[in-house]
């Protein structure tokens, strides 16, 4: 990472995205989009990087997929957000919102300091492999669902048990 903050904020955003998430699905997709997300993440740095020579470091494409998997697969679901706004008293507390409003919140972000600065070079941020993993996890977020669907399907039809071990959504 970048430096000490960069790792910070990785860890926090990991920590509540898979807490959430092991909630809500096997760990095996847990893994797979975060892996996944790394690679989306680096492949879209390297679509929008204008030189060759800059590398990536750190989880973000990763952390992005994450989030954004979970824009996908609990859309309407209201989820508490934590915020910060200080150093005013009071200026901290938790809101309700549906997941889907984060994923415009964030991709507005990335996509602006993407045209401003391409290469993250001023920032140290690369919001190319944030966008990269964005557009991965939500890739996943929609096999997740085709997933789950067929799999209801087919469990209705009696082709499985409702106990075959797989986690489906609650």
């Amino acid at each position: 990472h970048f430096s000490v903050m960069h790792l910070l904020s990785n860890l926090i955003f990991i920590f509540m995205t898979v807490s959430y998430l092991e909630k809500k699905i096997s760990p095996f997709w847990i893994a797979t989009v975060y892996l996944i997300g790394g690679i989306g993440g680096g492949i879209g740095f390297l679509f929008f990087s204008e030189s060759s020579d800059l590398s990536v470091i750190g989880a973000s494409g990763s952390v992005c997929a994450l989030l954004s998997f979970i824009v996908v697969i609990k859309k309407n679901t209201l989820m508490p957000w934590t915020y910060f706004i200080a150093p005013i008293p009071n200026g901290y507390g938790e809101i309700y919102l549906p997941a889907f409003l984060i994923f415009p919140i964030y991709l507005i972000a990335d996509f602006t300091s993407l045209l401003l600065e391409p290469a993250g070079i001023e920032t140290s941020v690369a919001h190319s492999a944030h966008i990269g993993g964005t557009i991965t996890g939500l890739g996943l977020g929609v096999l997740f669902l085709l997933q789950d669907f067929f799999r209801r399907e087919a469990a209705s039809h009696g082709v499985f048990s409702d106990d075959d071990g797989f986690n489906e959504l609650p």
